[in-house]
């Protein structure tokens, strides 16, 4: 069975930067009531591998456009999940300091 979910249009933008930066990124956009992206990398400050749950909206869309809905409300509720709405917020969410791809001391 496939499912199908409406993604923000900075969707693919927003995965692909994560995957330019070194990240592993499942796109479960595709599962019901479920985050957009899984996202893997290796934090630099501590040597091991995290795992962030990762929403994504659209920052050119109103704020009132841009609510999670009920079902990701819930989720979010009861897991760690990470909103990122432009390229800025994976810089900050990463820990990275610029678009170079470095790290914050």
């Amino acid at each position: 069975m496939t499912f199908k979910k409406k993604v923000d249009a900075n969707h693919a933008q927003i995965r692909q930067l994560f995957r330019d930066l070194g990240c592993n990124v499942f796109d479960s956009s595709g599962i019901p009531k479920f985050v957009d992206l899984v996202v893997q990398y290796r934090d630099p400050m501590h040597g091991r591998i995290e795992t962030l749950l990762v929403e994504v909206k659209n920052s050119a869309l109103p704020p009132s456009r841009r609510k999670l809905t009920p079902d990701q409300v819930k989720f979010h509720a009861q897991f760690v999940c990470h909103i990122v709405e432009c390229e800025q917020d994976v810089f900050l969410l990463l820990g990275m300091t610029d678009p170079d791809g470095e790290f914050a001391e």
